[in-house]
């Protein structure tokens, strides 16, 4: 783990971290700033394993002076004992780190604000190939923060995106491709900002993701997402109401899917705080969300399995205390919480789903929060299409059944059925609840959306 931080867990840790059995642990003292108090606060911005022809070794980049106590400027090699330099190191901040290979084998790829690297001009993008740095091109004419490695036909280009608008010298909005000797605009770009690239196969084919701060390609609108299909960018289901930081591919056990990290409170009209769940098709919130900002995702399988790594300024996640880093495994449960309730008399309805939805294993609905006595409509759906209603998010619509009951005098209902034996895994169920409610909008409060998935 890299960020700007002193302490993991009980660990004294300084801006880089390795989680094992044992629980955190500091990597030789980690990275430092000169000691200056006029000195910028140091941090770790990106990580990746490379072989520079030792072995596998961690790669640090980001905006430090040192290394293990060692002066290392602003990328350093971890072997598992010490910290060592790549070359000179870097001129200026590192942002983003990619292993690709152009045709000649893997190499390190490096982008950030430098204009340097291992004393050779490269102008905000280098290239490490174990023994020395060399520019791509005359690079870009701002800072890179993102890379990734693309497969495009029979050839293999790395994808940059940031804040430049021209790459190589010719026009190229935020992001570009280079070819392994001159780099070429991706159609008409995009109108801000890329700060996230990466491959994500939506059924269709993998192709290229793009997350930031921008609002079109050309004349096409995309919010703050968009994909490539190799000659235009394309929206990608309505897109997030703010900025994206992060994109990462993960499966729950239901399938890959697209997970998107950020500032936003809603995935199209989906309520879903700073992260988000794209499948190809629709989109789902990660529960609750994350109280702050998403800074970054990362897919592991680790001592506790498979897991969906989250990072950023966050100080509480999917209800949980866990404060700038937690795991989401999305499996645990078959039943998952999309939202989209509204406020009526009796507080916002609540629907929750119990039990594991074996064959034949029994599984309860219980709705609290509605006012006593009331009817209440019930909807079940065997696909979803989200849309606003009542002042909330309808996402068991459109309806395969409805069925209606009413609450007790405390303002409850439940019931309990056994899960069918016949239903083929990854099969999902939506549910959601209309209330009868004088004071609610339009005479009615919606329950929180409910998904389950036969396992």
């Amino acid at each position: 783990m890299g960020g700007e931080f002193t302490l993991a867990g009980q660990a004294l840790a300084r801006n880089i971290a390795a989680w094992g059995p044992d629980g955190w642990a500091d990597l030789d003292g980690g990275v430092d700033r000169i000691a200056s108090p006029f000195a910028p606060f140091p941090q770790v911005n990106a990580l990746e394993v490379f072989d520079s022809g030792a072995g596998d070794e961690l790669v640090a980049a980001g905006e430090f002076a040192s290394a293990g106590g060692a002066p290392i400027p602003d990328i350093a090699r971890w072997d598992g004992g010490a910290w060592a330099p790549l070359g000179s190191g870097l001129s200026g901040t590192a942002s983003t780190l990619e292993v690709h290979d152009a045709g000649s084998g893997d190499a390190l790829y490096a982008g950030g604000e430098f204009l340097n690297a291992g004393g050779v001009p490269a102008s905000r993008v280098a290239r490490w190939d174990g023994v020395g740095w060399s520019p791509l091109g005359t690079g870009t004419d701002d800072d890179v923060l993102a890379l990734v490695s693309l497969q495009a036909g029979t050839s293999t280009i790395l994808v940059a995106g940031g804040r430049f608008t021209t790459a190589g010298g010719s026009p190229a909005a935020h992001v570009a491709a280079w070819g392994g000797a001159a780099w070429s605009a991706l159609g008409d770009g995009l109108d801000g900002e890329v700060r996230a690239l990466t491959v994500f196969n939506d059924g269709t084919g993998p192709a290229l993701y793009a997350g930031g701060a921008f609002a079109s390609s050309g004349t096409t609108p995309v919010s703050n997402l968009a994909r490539w299909d190799g000659s235009a960018w394309h929206p990608v289901g309505g897109g997030v109401d703010g900025p994206v930081e992060a994109l990462a591919v993960f499966d729950d056990g239901s399938g890959a899917a697209l997970y998107v990290g950020g500032t936003f409170d809603n995935a199209d009209i989906v309520p879903a705080r700073n992260i988000a769940r794209w499948d190809g098709a629709s989109w789902s919130p990660l529960g609750n969300g994350t109280s702050d900002t998403v800074l970054a995702l990362a897919a592991v399988d680790d001592l506790d399995g498979p897991a969906l790594v989250i990072g950023g300024r966050f100080t509480s996640a999917f209800g949980s205390k866990d404060s700038y880093i937690a795991r989401w495994t999305g499996c645990d449960s078959p039943w998952s919480d999309l939202g989209g309730g509204t406020t009526g008399s009796a507080g916002t309805p609540t629907l929750v789903g119990q039990g594991t939805l074996a064959p034949g294993s029994p599984a309860t609905l219980a709705l609290s929060q509605a006012p006593p006595s009331t009817a209440l409509l019930a909807w079940l759906s065997l696909s979803s299409v989200p849309v606003s209603a009542f002042g909330g998010t309808v996402h068991a619509n459109p309806f395969t059944n409805q069925l209606f009951f009413a609450s007790d005098v405390a303002g409850l209902w439940s019931t309990t059925v056994n899960w069918p034996a016949n239903v083929p895994p990854g099969t999902p169920l939506w549910l959601q609840f209309f209330v009868q409610d004088a004071t609610a909008a339009g005479g009615i409060s919606l329950s929180n959306g409910v998904r389950a998935t036969s396992p």
